[in-house]
């Protein structure tokens, strides 16, 4: 993938597009590991052909058509060769500056003869960073190969990373949108979600923001080690005491008990409260997870179905139901006056 040795030689000199490729062309080169590997234990040394494609330029305005009609057709250039000197047109600096704003990822090996040039200057107009090095005339066949290979391998380097770095970037994006749909579903959820830690004063170290539904702050709740004074009616206490402690049990599965909940007025809602212990391999308790669910409409409901059963609908008094009820137990409770 992203595979290019395509490489770009800009210079007013035919006979140096002709030494270029003679040295480019169908390039057979063995690695210094193969080589010491021949060298210990005898054998043939491996080749690897490399095949560049090479295309020439004689003018930097010429080259930047070149380079514009590669990108346009999605065959860019992974590299470039460019002369410092091409009278009559642009030097080499302002034919690096102009490709460079044509194709900013474009690797370039400035060739010069010459040592009247302040390098620094150079740089510092060119902004090069990593995207430019330099080749002295004249130059060595090896320092040219190596120039073309390792520039254009780190063309496709580049690629690649940029590939992964924007796949990771989308995969950030898309989890990111993921939590905060699934915070959003929470938020208007009804349930509140909870943890606390396995620690024997149980401190609380998650709540779902929708807490603040029933007038509590969330920030307080998570601070205070007393949150459960702050949540739970004093009434209710011993038995969420109670259903905690079977919870502890060892082979305790989770436990589910129905309470009276204070909101942040002094007023108070139904809820069922549903525990679900965490453990490690051995079986210690690492957190406990907590599901509370307001139920206070469902016990008015209760309550009502309950009143109706046991009131006539129209004065509102006991029903036949309720006044036999009451009368059995009123014997229940009448000393038995014939007992010998």
């Amino acid at each position: 993938m992203f595979e290019n040795r395509r490489i770009l030689l800009v210079d007013d000199m035919p006979a140096i597009h002709e030494d270029f490729r003679k040295i480019l062309a169908d390039v057979e080169s063995a690695s210094d590991l193969d080589e010491d590997e021949a060298l210990l234990f005898g054998g043939s040394i491996h080749t690897t052909s490399i095949r560049f494609e090479l295309d020439s330029a004689y003018q930097g305005a010429q080259a930047l058509e070149q380079v514009r009609a590669a990108r346009l057709a999605a065959c860019p250039y992974a590299m470039a060769f460019a002369d410092m000197r091409m009278p009559p047109g642009w030097d080499g600096v302002e034919t690096i500056g102009r490709l460079w704003q044509e194709d900013p990822e474009l690797q370039i090996v400035i060739c010069t003869a010459f040592s009247d040039y302040s390098w620094t200057e150079v740089f510092a107009q060119l902004d090069v960073r990593d995207r430019l090095l330099i080749l002295k005339k004249p130059f060595e066949a090896i320092e040219v190969y190596q120039f073309a290979s390792a520039l254009t391998t780190k063309w496709k380097m580049a690629k690649q990373a940029a590939l992964k770095m924007s796949s990771l970037e989308q995969a950030v994006e898309e989890r990111t949108r993921e939590l905060s749909d699934a915070n959003i579903i929470v938020q208007n959820s009804p349930v509140i979600l909870y943890r606390l830690s396995g620690e024997p004063s149980f401190p609380l170290i998650y709540i779902s923001h929708n807490i603040t539904k029933f007038g509590h702050d969330r920030a307080k709740l998570l601070a205070s080690p007393n949150w459960a004074k702050d949540l739970i009616d004093p009434d209710d206490r011993p038995k969420v005491d109670a259903a905690m402690a079977r919870v502890l049990e060892k082979d305790a599965q989770g436990a589910s008990i129905e309470f009276r909940m204070r909101t942040g007025d002094g007023a108070y809602r139904w809820v069922e409260n549903r525990y679900v212990p965490v453990r490690d391999k051995d079986g210690r308790l690492i957190e406990v997870e907590g599901i509370i669910i307001d139920i206070s409409e469902r016990r008015t409901a209760d309550e009502k179905i309950a009143l109706l059963a046991r009131t006539d609908g129209l004065t509102g008094l006991a029903n036949r139901a309720t006044f036999i009820e009451r009368l059995n137990q009123a014997f229940v409770r009448t000393p038995n006056r014939h007992a010998a």
